[in-house]
């Protein structure tokens, strides 16, 4: 009996061991973000906040940024961004070195003691690694340099891609080039049978 005892509280602490996620993984917390996070952009839907900055470079937060881009639509995500600011200092502007064109995803974290930015109560209580949410707006097609933010203590900040697969989308100008080379390659077609009837005749 103390032996099928004992060989079965190994099979359970094996059992929860294995079921255990590897390295910590964020919650979402009790604060919900807001569409009106943000600033010089309307954002349509937003993720968070979730506890803590998920945007280290911690491989436990992978799988939280990953059900975060998901919740906004985004396909199978990998959970990698294009550009990140590790440290945006505070500013109520987030400038990124790339344009920001068409749906965006950004993620940014508030640090402990984030108060809206015309006054207010904390957001988050200070010394308790504040919050990270992820929001997605339209940059429309020409573009957006930097945005702001109306939440103070903002740390780190980064841009996602909006879907797995990024398909080009031809400029007006390629349509009107190829329409140009197509009635050129028609013209001299046409000059060329016209000269040899010419000489024919």
């Amino acid at each position: 009996m103390g032996k099928r005892m004992s060989l079965c509280r190994g099979l359970i602490v094996a059992a929860m061991l294995w079921a255990a996620p590897m390295g910590a993984h964020a919650t979402l917390g009790s604060v919900p973000c807001s569409f009106s996070d943000l600033s010089g952009v309307t954002v349509t839907d937003c993720s968070g906040f979730w506890n803590g900055n998920i945007l280290s470079n911690s491989p436990g937060h992978v799988a939280d940024i990953q059900t975060a881009l998901a919740s906004l639509g985004v396909s199978n995500p990998t959970g990698a961004w294009l550009e990140k600011i590790d440290d945006n200092g505070g500013s109520l502007t987030v400038d990124f070195s790339t344009l920001l064109v068409g749906p965006t995803i950004v993620g940014i974290h508030f640090g402990g003691g984030a108060r809206p930015a015309g006054g207010g109560s904390k957001i988050f209580a200070t010394g308790t690694g504040g919050g990270t949410a992820f929001y997605l707006f339209d940059a429309g097609t020409t573009g957006v340099d930097s945005f702001g933010l109306n939440l103070t203590a903002s740390s780190g900040a980064a841009l996602f891609q909006t879907t797995t697969t990024v398909t080009a989308v031809p400029e007006p100008e390629i349509y009107a080039m190829l329409a140009l080379g197509l009635g050129v390659l028609g013209w001299a077609g046409r000059r060329k049978k016209m000269t040899a009837a010419a000489h024919a005749a």
